[in-house]
């Protein structure tokens, strides 16, 4: 909670605001509070916020992903002991950038480096694999690679696909379904 700057009090007088008191003065203007599933008994998951029913407030995973296209194909990579294919990149490290992170995990599952680097833009899903209710905020470059990748590490292989190749697989992460729809909508990717 921050404290109530808006009166004349001295600090020592001024009160905590409610998360509904902020929302009443719009001082939440420019977040975005991310929408769940309401659990089929109509009773509140543990985290979801009291003062907006509906918005939940659980974990979130916080990524760098790496699009790079070749021949209108983005590449997904598949981690050993899984099943499903996900963006190359990875978890943001504290007190790194998306940008750091996306040079430092290419670099540690491809073994290669990014150049031509433009943000593609911020994706908002379901995090695939993990418990129910945990969010995944990735932050999503196009970049070209320095080199011809190689799995490395933790990376069993890697592809490229089309969206409708990916589409089809067995088992997709929401988060890369995203990127491949944004990408074919900008017409860089067939389906």
């Amino acid at each position: 909670m921050d404290v109530d700057r808006s009166d004349n009090l001295p600090t020592e007088k001024r009160r905590r605001r409610t998360d509904r008191e902020r929302a009443q003065n719009n001082d939440f203007a420019g977040l975005r509070l991310l929408p769940h599933t309401p659990h089929p008994h109509g009773c509140r998951r543990p985290a979801e916020s009291r003062a907006y029913p509906g918005f939940y407030r659980g974990p979130v995973i916080r990524t760098a992903a790496l699009a790079h296209i070749r021949d209108r194909r983005l590449i997904q990579t598949r981690s050993t002991g899984k099943t499903v294919f996900y963006m190359a990149g990875g978890k943001i490290d504290s007190g790194e950038s998306a940008l750091q992170a996306l040079h430092r995990e290419v670099r540690e599952e491809l073994g290669v480096g990014v150049a031509a680097v433009s943000e593609l833009g911020v994706f908002e899903a379901e995090a695939y694999g993990h418990i129910a209710g945990t969010r995944l905020h990735m932050t999503c470059f196009l970049a070209e690679v320095t080199a011809e990748p190689s799995a490395l590490g933790e990376i069993a292989e890697f592809r490229y696909f089309t969206g409708g190749e990916y589409a089809a697989m067995p088992e997709v992460a929401p988060g890369s379904l995203l990127v491949f729809e944004h990408l074919h909508r900008l017409d860089l990717i067939d389906w």
